[in-house]
């Protein structure tokens, strides 16, 4: 009893320790994490488990197909037919009763499928339909760990933003308290008390917006990676290590390859799908053909007495079964014209896709140097932004400029943290863009 009490504890601490282990994740565990539990990827890979059972259904038919048979009959009144009577007079008619009060016929029929051009072609299109959910499924899975990435950055970033806030919020509230002694002692106006106390309560208001943003942005994480938006998780990278994924230009200056890009990949599949589509609807013109068997035991009596002594009567048969469709009124010409037109508009999609890949990958690469570009300018204003509001706050200090001054200058500095932060996010948007159009997830 000792023993189990310490593996019942030990097997307590080992599931504690690994559910904390779980509840950190880094960019790429989180990315990792979601590709593997996000509800888009249960449900992608839902549709894959479907396409594996329509090539297993599709090929089913092409294997015997066995049935059992069997039927009681109870005549209550046997048929009555009219037979000549040939003893007499041919052309007098005589009632008569042929059969058994109770029939009793069991049996087993096989039917094989031998020939059927549509059946190949519907083999390889089961095989298509599961390609296309792998692809399908592939690029779910890009598309998740590309809004993962969006997401815990704008967590961090939201953080990092309301750790500044309330850092700002602090040395106002301290600038105010001092501000206000001050004019209570008469050393400086209330109109500068008064200015730092709109600027102060405007911080307030930015500060508790940041922390909604916060927890908006790490319940849309959660969600995502396919975890309840209630539970608790605990993102280990920094700010810089989300920058430092951002500024990453290694993806710039790879170049394009469309046969690899998911997008080609599934417009490919379809066109290939259509192929097939146009050659099931010409192999409907060929011949099909069918060998079928059958065994039957069937009993005749007037009483019900299934025994031994009874004789149950055999019936054995098999055979083959041609069809040769002849016409059909034209229906299978325009079901052909049709595919054939349905082919051409899949090509087409194909030429165009390829088109437009080229372009989203210029247009991206064109995105992510601007954000990077952006990002930079915005990170040295603010830098410069903070000094100017650190010279101000001391020339205030000193008596030197007035509360309105430090006002405006700390609405600059609001203004740059802003746009910086939002560089960040814009950063992180353009290079998940670019390694998602490189295949790169």
């Amino acid at each position: 009893m000792r023993s189990l009490h310490v593996l019942t504890a030990v097997l307590f601490v080992f599931v504690s320790v690994r559910t904390e282990a779980q509840a950190g994740f880094t960019l790429q565990e989180a990315m990792d994490y979601a590709a593997k539990n996000s509800y888009m990827i249960q449900k992608s890979e839902m549709d894959v488990d479907k396409a594996d059972g329509k090539i297993k259904e599709t090929t089913g038919m092409g294997l015997p197909q066995i049935s059992g048979m069997g039927e009681f009959q109870n005549f209550l009144d046997i048929p009555t037919v009219l037979v000549p009577d040939f003893g007499g007079n041919p052309e007098n008619l005589i009632p008569a009763q042929f059969g058994t009060n109770y029939n009793i016929t069991g049996g087993v029929e096989a039917n094989q499928l031998l020939f059927d051009g549509s059946y190949i072609v519907a083999l390889q299109a089961a095989r298509t339909y599961r390609e296309l959910s792998e692809n399908v499924y592939f690029k779910t899975k890009q598309e998740v760990k590309a809004a993962v990435a969006n997401a815990y950055a704008a967590v961090i970033v939201a953080a990092e933003n309301r750790k500044t806030l309330e850092g700002n919020y602090e040395a106002l509230q301290t600038t105010y308290d001092e501000t206000r002694a001050l004019y209570e002692e008469g050393f400086v106006e209330e109109q500068d008390a008064d200015q730092l106390n709109i600027l102060l309560r405007n911080n307030k208001n930015q500060l508790a917006q940041a922390q909604r943003l916060e927890s908006i942005a790490s319940k849309l994480l959660k969600f995502q990676m396919g975890i309840p938006v209630d539970s608790n998780i605990t993102l280990q990278d920094s700010i810089d290590k989300i920058v430092g994924f951002g500024i990453d230009p290694s993806s710039a200056a790879e170049p394009f390859n469309e046969n690899a890009n998911i997008d080609f990949r599934i417009a490919l599949t379809n066109q290939t799908a259509k192929e097939l589509e146009l050659k099931n609807q010409r192999a409907l013109a060929l011949p099909r053909l069918n060998a079928f068997f059958s065994y039957r035991q069937q009993f005749f009596s007037n009483e019900l007495n299934v025994g031994a002594n009874n004789v149950w009567f055999p019936a054995t048969v098999w055979g083959l079964n041609l069809n040769v469709p002849l016409f059909t009124g034209l229906q299978r010409h325009y079901a052909i014209k049709q595919s054939q037109i349905e082919l051409e508009q899949a090509n087409l999609e194909r030429i165009e896709k390829s088109e437009e890949l080229k372009m989203e990958f210029e247009r991206y690469k064109s995105d992510f140097s601007f954000a990077l570009e952006q990002f930079k300018n915005n990170k040295d204003n603010l830098d410069l932004a903070g000094k100017i509001l650190n010279n101000e706050t001391i020339k205030f200090k000193e008596g030197v400029s007035s509360g309105l001054d430090l006002a405006q200058v700390q609405q600059q500095f609001f203004q740059t943290q802003s746009e910086y932060v939002q560089s960040i996010n814009s950063l992180v948007e353009a290079k998940t863009n670019l390694d998602k159009i490189l295949n790169k997830y």
